[in-house]
């Protein structure tokens, strides 16, 4: 098989590691997608790439609401922020609690996951050679944040841009050692019925990881309760409810492919590479 590489300098710290631990860790993922504009090559490509079935997700892009009644009925005296909290009245409970562990000071938090976003660190100066590549069309920037979880119960995170006409499905999980399943396509694949909801995954490991620490911990905490009084007449504007044309795009044959599985290491940039595409993968605990 003859590869066309774009060849990078990639500084890699290599890290040593005997095992991982059963936390649930929460890691960093930047990944950038490129293709190669002129392709030369005598290889055929005869077989489709075997997408997931089940164990899917997309990424969360949560709705935001703001009150309609506060956000426009407010005098020239007061700005929109006082306006829209005026009517928050904290009240404190008695009950004394406060959360002592003797493994960390904070826990990861999941409602973070699975969100959209276009910094790079690791990756950003790649991208910019990528930019200015003239052989070479830059088809995805982005990172995000996860937790990493047993191979029984990860999943596959699925993603596709249908007018650039390519996506991926990505699986990261631990035994001894982290794991990335990759799946990288040019094309379009059929929308998946199995898409399980991105939130209700999240929530479910924000109760394991709750469980599993609260064994090692002693509550001893003052909440704080938040009572709204809201306006007499209450309307929502969802400022995430952009209006767009609804495109219907034709699956097609994804017999271009990156179909791999690597066991891989804290703070390492991965190159996954194919005679059409290829893929850069970085992963970083924070």
């Amino acid at each position: 098989m003859k590869y066309y590489k774009f060849i990078f300098y990639v500084s890699i710290s290599f890290y040593s590691i005997n095992s991982i631990s059963d936390d649930l860790n929460q890691y960093k993922i930047e990944l950038l997608i490129y293709k190669y504009k002129n392709v030369s090559t005598d290889e055929s490509f005869n077989t489709n790439l075997s997408i997931p079935e089940q164990n899917i997700i997309e990424f969360y892009d949560p709705d935001l609401y703001v009150n309609k009644k506060a956000l426009l009925n407010f005098d020239n005296t007061s700005s929109f922020f006082s306006n829209l909290l005026k009517n928050i009245n904290p009240v404190n409970r008695s009950n004394n609690i406060e959360i002592i562990t003797d493994k960390k000071d904070k826990l990861e938090n999941p409602k973070y996951w699975f969100r959209k976003s276009n910094e790079l660190i690791t990756l950003n100066k790649i991208k910019n050679e990528i930019d200015k590549n003239k052989e070479l069309v830059l088809l995805e920037s982005i990172s995000w944040l996860q937790g990493i979880n047993t191979s029984e119960d990860s999943v596959y995170l699925f993603n596709q841009d249908e007018v650039k006409e390519f996506g991926y499905f990505i699986r990261f999980y631990q035994k001894r050692f982290l794991h990335v399943d990759m799946k990288s396509f040019l094309g379009i694949s059929e929308t998946n019925s199995n898409t399980k909801s991105t939130l209700d995954y999240i929530k479910s490991m924000e109760t394991k990881i709750i469980d599993k620490n609260t064994n090692n911990q002693i509550l001893k905490k003052d909440d704080l309760e938040i009572n709204l009084t809201y306006p007499d007449i209450n309307e929502y504007i969802n400022i995430n409810d952009f209006d767009e044309i609804e495109r219907k795009y034709n699956p097609t044959k994804l017999n271009i492919y990156i179909d791999e599985q690597r066991r891989i290491f804290n703070t390492e940039t991965y190159l996954f590479d194919h005679p059409y595409f290829g893929v850069l993968l970085n992963i970083t605990k924070v």
